[in-house]
């Protein structure tokens, strides 16, 4: 159990620390190796990042500044409209991690844009 623990907190480590990799303009973070970044990235924050997102976006569109229903409203349809989404960026994950190792589609994300937050 302890092992499955370390395992679960080092890809969680590596799925924080993607998004930080600079990816420069040359390209020099090799595209399976971002590919599988991004994948375990989306994994990790895929859910709880597309929660945000949305229930902020949704919260703060002109429909929802005409009053405080509908402000609740919002907030509510964003959440559930993240989850939605947070699943399919998940699953967007999942496939890019298993298949990080071959090159289809030019390695473009499943899901846009590429990273949740």
């Amino acid at each position: 159990m302890m092992r499955l623990g370390r395992v679960v907190g080092l890809a969680l480590l590596i799925a924080a620390a993607a998004p930080g990799v600079a990816r420069a303009e040359n390209d020099s973070v090799p595209p399976p190796l971002w590919k599988l970044a991004r994948g375990f990235t989306n994994l990790a924050i895929g859910l709880p990042g597309e929660m945000i997102t949305q229930t902020v976006g949704n919260a703060t569109s002109a429909e929802a500044e005409t009053s405080a229903g509908s402000t609740l409203a919002s907030v509510g349809s964003g959440a559930v409209k993240g989850i939605g989404y947070g699943c399919m960026r998940m699953m967007s994950g999942l496939v890019d991690v298993v298949t990080f190792p071959f090159a289809f589609g030019n390695n473009r994300p499943l899901v846009e844009p590429e990273f949740p937050l």
